[in-house]
């Protein structure tokens, strides 16, 4: 399990403030305690998508196939600052991230959120 602390979350948000999508994506992976795998969960069924036990491995192959591009020379010493809005604006960009996902409000009815 990757968990990302809630100081973590109050870093991403102050760089993120202007980007209402990331801000209600922060919301929910605080609302999952910082476990990452519970609130992309989440999103991914808000998405449309069907992530469930026999497809278990659904996360790690999509973070295999986004790292070359997250950790592409342009933006690595940013993350290595802590940086991640830069990042974020290149990635909503990219053609492959479907438009209606990259600009969707997650906002996810309470029962759905994680516990």
């Amino acid at each position: 399990m990757t968990t990302v602390t809630s100081q973590e979350i109050a870093t991403f948000r102050s760089q993120l403030v202007d980007d209402q999508a990331a801000m209600e994506a922060l919301e929910l992976i605080e609302d999952c305690e910082g476990d990452l795998e519970d609130a992309a969960m989440t999103l991914a069924i808000k998405a449309g998508q069907e992530p469930e036990q026999a497809n278990s491995e659904w996360l790690g192959d999509l973070a295999k196939r986004w790292r070359a591009v997250i950790c592409e020379q342009q933006f690595r010493e940013d993350l290595q600052n802590g940086s991640i809005k830069e990042m974020i604006a290149h990635l909503k960009t990219m053609p492959h991230i479907p438009q209606d996902f990259s600009h969707t409000s997650f906002d996810v009815h309470p029962e759905a959120r994680c516990k």
